[in-house]
């Protein structure tokens, strides 16, 4: 049980991480559009 909970803690901070990445590399892809004048 206590294995599963400690588990359970590194999926989600891993998933928290992942979130993370996943809005600042969508930032950064707006960003570049907006630089590039992209409206697509």
């Amino acid at each position: 049980m206590v294995g599963n909970r400690k588990m359970a803690k590194k999926a989600f901070k891993a998933c928290l991480m992942w979130c993370n990445e996943q809005e600042k590399y969508a930032t950064y892809k707006e960003n570049i559009k907006k630089l590039l004048g992209n409206t697509d």
